[in-house]
């Protein structure tokens, strides 16, 4: 939700549209400078820039966090070639707009790239430490406070994701971010052309557990109470998935969820939950914390509520008319699998998608993933991730 005083932007197909909010004031950025960075979006635009994601400082981020030599990617590539001719329209607007010589504006472009090249360093280093103190809690606060979701220049946390699924996923609770981040930060422990492999991305994940569990352990989000969520003891539903208790006021529902069998065909992605957000956002879920209740680690959900007294599950005919709707197509033959081409949605099946008496379709669970080109996909992971 918008805030006063909040720019807001949004995403259609590759373009960023930014829009100044009516008071002309962004959160945490002063009149003037938001003045300035509207003006230059609009000579972007002007210049023919379609996409504007983050500044060469971001790709270098990546580059040095999986401890690639940026030499590989060839100094003609092409993406180079347009990051260079971003950064030079972005000076120039710069300049334009704020009556300082080109030189000065570049180098303090440059300079802002090397300091947040450094910092970024410093919270990896941090968090595959696993030191934490108050000091290093708030920098790791810090650093996601930074991430500007609606400001086209602003840091990403995920740039293995789709843009315009990251941009969503800042409406939910900070452990959301976290989550996100320490993804990232996980993945940089695995070799690029593993990450795609089944292996890799178990690898990815267990480490994950590992740096989130010591996160949580410092930061009070881990828990081994389960009535720090519920009064009952005993859950309402369970499966292999998931134990899903009834929240103390009865608005919501709270899962443990333990994470997917190895077994699966479409098993989910480590992001499963951004992604989950992104196509069903009536039913979002926060990451309230993590624990561990007897079972090993567990995610801590929250969701809204589901009446199952007056909700029947879909037809195979409803469920696939439903996600066609949504831009999905099925991929397997029993149709409870569906594809838009980047993200797979998986298990739509039984009560995972109901209807209730009025008609309103809700989809309580699925796995969500990324449809890459090793399982069929025309998702590309950017080079960092590439095989």
């Amino acid at each position: 939700m918008k805030e006063t005083g909040q720019s807001e932007g949004r995403v259609e197909g590759n373009i960023i549209l930014y829009h100044k909010a009516e008071d002309g004031a962004e959160s945490g950025v002063s009149e003037r400078d938001a003045a300035v960075r509207d003006a230059i979006v609009d000579i972007m635009r002007g210049a023919g820039i379609e996409v504007v994601t983050d500044t060469e400082e971001a790709q270098k981020v990546l580059d040095l966090a999986n401890g690639k030599d940026t030499r590989l990617m060839g100094e003609d590539s092409e993406r180079r070639k347009e990051r260079e001719r971003i950064n030079s329209v972005i000076d120039e607007a710069t300049a334009m707009v704020s009556h300082k010589d080109i030189n000065t504006v570049r180098r303090e472009r440059q300079a802002r790239e090397a300091a947040r090249r450094m910092q970024t360093k410093k919270i990896y280093d941090i968090i595959l430490s696993g030191e934490y103190n108050d000091v290093s809690l708030q920098e790791i606060n810090d650093y996601i406070n930074d991430v500007t979701p609606y400001n086209p220049y602003g840091r990403r946390l995920s740039e293995r994701l789709p843009q315009r699924v990251e941009r969503k996923m800042y409406e939910g609770t900070r452990e959301n971010a976290i989550d996100a981040l320490y993804s990232r930060v996980s993945e940089s422990t695995v070799r690029p052309n593993e990450r795609v492999s089944a292996s890799g991305r178990r690898a990815i994940e267990e480490k994950k557990k590992e740096l989130l569990e010591q996160w949580a352990k410092a930061s009070g989000n881990w828990h081994t109470d389960i009535k720090d969520f519920t009064d009952d003891t005993e859950p309402i539903g369970s499966g292999k998935d998931s134990d899903v208790y009834l929240s103390k006021d009865g608005k919501s529902v709270i899962k443990l969820s333990k994470g997917k069998p190895d077994a699966k065909r479409f098993r989910p992605d480590i992001d499963n939950i951004p992604l989950f957000n992104y196509v069903f956002r009536n039913t979002a879920y926060s990451i309230v914390g993590y624990g561990n209740f007897g079972n090993g680690f567990v995610r801590i959900l929250q969701q809204p509520a589901v009446d199952f007294s007056t909700s029947t599950p879909l037809t195979e005919k409803e469920r696939v008319e439903y996600m066609n709707n949504l831009g999905f197509h099925p991929i397997n033959k029993e149709n409870t699998a569906f594809s838009n081409d980047t993200i797979i949605v998986a298990d739509l099946q039984k009560g995972n998608i109901v209807k209730d008496a009025a008609g309103n379709i809700t989809v309580i669970d699925a796995d969500c993933k990324l449809h890459t080109k090793d399982v069929g996909g025309k998702y590309s992971y950017q080079p960092s991730y590439a095989v």
